[in-house]
């Protein structure tokens, strides 16, 4: 959009390529609709608020400001790169868990197998020799019998715990999003990523043109599930009481020292919007260095422990053949 706009096209003329050239079909349907509200005069902000649920949760928001502002090109710009390097995180993320995914799905099956087929087999060459089938055999025996005779209870309960999860989901994810920030490594990723985004939100703000204490309140309201929102909140308090946001910053224990500083010297210069341009690409670049740090750990920590179990099942069972094989040769 920013690329059309600057190029010289009427909104009319953008949002109509923009939806013949999109390839998700939610995407192109919805600026469809937003194509023919604006070409009936409606106001763009108006009638990509109907859309919203189609969107990133800080695109409509964020457009509707660049679009009040006196440059919205360079806003739009800044917000396309933002959004863009945001995907590619997730991107990133996503594809370090696929090899792990893949793993634990092959060994769940492997399980099956040895649980309906191979157990099934062995367990009778022990009753014949007059032998105790072996714990972990009759184990498997007992689970594929479950799995064979009551696989209707097995795929109920799946249902309904899907359908209990997507339905409590929004609280599911706030409490392990607040266990994720505890943790270690992964806490500091997420606390990396987090003020990231709310610098870069700000900076937008700021860039489009409002006043500090606003774009600092609308930064919180935009993003509410953020840890250290509730600062900017504190901050846009602090500047209509006639103080400076930085004190708040500087008293917050979970804000670098880095943002502080930065945040103090943008404020007191009246460069805000380009310093925390800057503090935000630091801490993206800071972010996705530690991202590719922690899945370098997790990708063979999880190998590790998948490829263990597995060997070890292998190992007994294994164990187990070779028993029947030497009861054969006394």
């Amino acid at each position: 959009m920013a690329l059309m706009l600057g190029s010289g096209m009427t909104l009319p003329q953008a949002t109509r390529l923009l939806g013949e050239g999109a390839e998700n079909q939610q995407i192109r349907r919805s600026f469809d609709r937003i194509n023919r509200l604006v070409a009936d005069g409606t106001d763009f902000p108006k009638a990509l608020e109907g859309e919203a649920q189609a969107f990133s949760p800080l695109f409509v928001p964020l457009v509707e400001v660049s679009y009040a502002s006196r440059n919205p090109v360079v806003i739009l710009n800044s917000l396309s790169t933002f959004l863009r390097r945001q995907d590619n995180l997730r991107s990133e993320v996503g594809a370090a868990l696929v090899y792990p995914a893949i793993l634990l799905v092959g060994a769940a099956f492997m399980v099956i197998f040895l649980a309906i087929y191979l157990a099934p087999n062995l367990a009778p060459m022990f009753s014949s020799m007059g032998q105790e089938v072996p714990a972990l055999i009759a184990a498997m025996v007992r689970f594929g019998e479950l799995l064979a005779g009551y696989w209707f209870v097995f795929a109920l309960l799946t249902g309904v715990l899907v359908g209990t999860l997507f339905l409590i989901w929004p609280r599911v994810s706030s409490r392990l999003r607040r266990f994720a920030f505890r943790m270690p490594k992964v806490g500091t990723v997420m606390a990396t990523l987090s003020l990231a985004r709310l610098s870069r939100t700000s900076a937008l703000l700021l860039g489009s043109g409002l006043p500090l204490a606003v774009a600092l309140r609308r930064t919180a309201e935009l993003m509410p599930r953020e840890p250290a929102g509730d600062s900017f909140t504190k901050a846009a308090q602090q500047l209509e009481g006639g103080g400076t946001a930085s004190d708040i910053f500087v008293a917050d224990s979970r804000l670098p020292q880095s943002f502080k500083e930065m945040f103090r010297y943008g404020e007191t210069t009246n460069t805000l919007p380009l310093v925390l341009a800057s503090v935000a690409a630091s801490f993206e670049s800071r972010a996705e260095r530690q991202m590719q740090s922690l899945t370098r750990l997790i990708v063979p920590l999880v190998t590790l422990v998948v490829g263990g179990a597995v060997a070890a099942i292998v190992y007994l069972v294994m164990g187990a053949v070779l028993s029947v094989n030497d009861l054969g040769t006394l």
